[in-house]
């Protein structure tokens, strides 16, 4: 496995629409193969993401063909500030069946319970 932080300089709005973008851009391309959990929080200076893959080439794949894209239609430069990344390696992973949290949340900086499965788990 193969696990990547990524430390953003942005507010969360920006967050927030990559990944709508790159949700379009993924289902219109069957992109996502290999992706074990994706974890994004607010900091203070802007956001994390967390991300755990099955390999680093899935994460490589992934960033090569639907992240440009998804930038893009995000309405972001390519030549923006770049964030400050961490790779590791996970010593353990355990994902039990929660419900998606939603993109862009309806109450700000609201907590978020899962307490229904997802249908078909």
């Amino acid at each position: 496995m193969y696990g990547i932080t990524t430390h953003v300089s942005a507010p969360s709005d920006t967050y927030h629409a990559v990944h709508r973008a790159v949700m379009s851009v993924a289902e219109e391309q069957g992109a996502g193969e290999g992706l074990v959990v994706h974890l994004a929080y607010a900091t203070e200076e802007g956001f994390d993401i967390v991300e755990v893959w099955e390999s680093r080439e899935h994460a490589d794949a992934f960033n090569a063909d639907v992240m440009p894209t998804a930038m893009e239609r995000a309405g972001l430069p390519g030549d923006g500030p770049e964030p400050r990344v961490e790779e590791f390696e996970p010593i353990g992973v355990l994902v039990p069946a929660v419900p998606a949290v939603p993109t862009v949340p309806s109450v700000p900086e609201a907590p978020v319970v899962a307490d229904e499965p997802i249908a078909g788990s």
